[in-house]
């Protein structure tokens, strides 16, 4: 594979042009990181400093005395965003609410189908607590 990088001064926008004889996985894989979105990151604050957050590591966000606490492994952060505006930026990634005042990051999380029935069972645990709550399948 050959790459080739021109600058040009007058140039207002990058500009990439992938040339292959066919569609192969490689020209796949390029397009498709070309084409990844940046990535969504939290600020989240921790005895009164700041810290980013990286959602993938983010176990749970809820709602608690009008704040919103985002739950990782390595402890819990305040964030200034709404609980419903961070279930829109993030239900793409992941990320379902499970209550009025909890959303889960399903990648974090055992589901178990529930057979026979539209349901599928998340297994929730932290802090040696267990919570099982179950999610409607979409059709």
């Amino acid at each position: 594979m050959q790459i080739e990088i021109k600058i040009d001064k007058n140039c207002i926008e990058p500009k990439v042009v992938i040339m292959a004889q066919s569609m192969t996985e490689d020209v796949k894989r390029i397009v498709e990181l070309l084409s990844a979105e940046t990535p969504q990151l939290l600020a989240g604050f921790r005895n009164d400093q700041l810290e980013i957050l990286d959602p993938a590591k983010v176990l749970r966000l809820y709602a608690q005395q009008g704040k919103v606490i985002a739950v990782t492994e390595s402890g819990e952060y305040t964030l200034r965003q709404r609980l419903y505006e961070l279930e829109e930026k993030f239900e793409k990634d992941g990320f379902i609410r499970i209550s009025n005042s909890e959303i889960i990051n399903l990648k974090k999380r055992k589901l178990r189908p529930q057979p026979g029935r539209q349901h599928l069972c998340a297994i929730v645990r932290w802090n040696n607590h267990l919570r099982i709550t179950t999610l409607r399948k979409q059709n």
